[in-house]
């Protein structure tokens, strides 16, 4: 099985989670199954870290601080907001307003 990068608008999964890169297998007898979903869980990391690369610097370039609450989660407090920044979502303490993306996160600051 090989992997290939899907082209158009991407899709949509069953929990609403909206992907813009595809991958889908390719016919392919030197790969099995469980090297698709190990490339799979490759590429969806790398994009996971990109994404935390992106948004940092997205904050950085704006002057807005940030505390590192968990490098390993890789979580993040801003003011009242919990930020995840390889999935982007934000979430207000003490108001409870949940979101996504750093740009929609910026501005509720």
């Amino acid at each position: 099985m090989k992997l290939s990068t899907g082209g158009g608008q991407g899709y949509t999964d069953k929990q609403g989670k909206h992907y813009t890169e595809m991958i889908v297998p390719v016919d392919n007898d030197d790969e099995d199954e469980g090297d698709f979903w190990r490339r799979f869980k490759e590429q969806k990391s790398k994009k996971k870290k990109k994404n935390v690369e992106s948004s940092l610097s997205v904050l950085q370039k704006r002057g807005i601080n940030y505390k590192t609450l968990s490098e390993r989660s890789r979580h993040y407090r801003i003011g009242d907001w919990n930020f995840w920044p390889s999935t982007g979502k934000f979430h207000n303490q003490k108001t409870g307003v949940k979101g996504r993306g750093v740009f929609n996160l910026i501005k509720k600051l």
